[in-house]
């Protein structure tokens, strides 16, 4: 992983996205 990579997974980029389909699991389990 590259320093911009890291960098803009820290910005909330890709973080965003994964707690966004963990909620859409979350949400589809119960």
């Amino acid at each position: 992983m590259s320093v911009k990579n890291a960098f803009y997974a820290q910005s909330g980029g890709v973080t965003a996205v994964i707690s966004a389909s963990a909620c859409g699991v979350i949400e589809t389990a119960r």
